[in-house]
């Protein structure tokens, strides 16, 4: 049995793109998503806020359960809001995975593409020609947890492209940087 090189290569490079969130096609494309720690904090505070809410509806149907002597409707009326609860923490999940997973950044020779969406997948796209300026921003905690932003701007447009919450901005603002000479790097 033959394999066919191409068709190999083109399946490991697929199959690895789905564990990777950032990797590298043909040494001329690279494609990055926002960093894992950033998804990490996003899926802590979405716990949290579920989490107290549910707490802060839930402890007073318990009060209302404990006092007054209502019948059965009332663990039932209970159980139902748990439930809609865990059905709503779920979703959201759900939801902050998958866009998370959708919302790349393509680095390409000509140009960046940022392409976002759960439903509608929407992409911009810049080109090299217009970048005049760019710089990198990083917070406490992006120094510390290794992600930062990238941002671009466009003259022509009068607008900036923010490559939100990447890994090492630095390293990929550089590589930008080496494929647009004339986009100034500032920190």
């Amino acid at each position: 049995m033959r394999i066919n090189k191409k068709v190999f290569q083109s399946t490991i490079n697929n199959n690895q793109s789905s564990v990777n969130p950032t990797r590298k096609y043909q040494g001329n494309t690279i494609v990055l998503r926002e960093s894992i720690a950033s998804l990490s904090i996003r899926l802590f505070f979405a716990e949290t806020f579920l989490g107290l809410s549910g707490l802060a509806i839930r402890v007073p149907i318990i009060y209302l359960l404990n006092n007054y002597n209502v019948g059965l409707s009332s663990y039932i009326i209970y159980a139902l809001t748990y439930f809609l609860f865990q059905i709503i923490n779920v979703s959201l999940l759900i939801w902050i995975i998958v866009g998370w997973y959708n919302h790349t950044y393509v680095i390409r020779n000509n140009d960046i593409a940022i392409k976002s969406g759960v439903f509608n997948i929407e992409e911009k796209l810049l080109q090299y020609d217009n970048v005049e300026k760019m710089s990198v921003h990083q917070n406490l905690l992006g120094r510390i947890l290794g992600f930062g932003s990238i941002d671009i701007f466009n003259p022509l447009l009068r607008e900036n492209l923010y490559l939100n919450n990447i890994p090492e901005p630095k390293k990929y603002a550089q590589i930008i940087q080496d494929i647009v000479p004339k986009a100034g790097l500032s920190k």
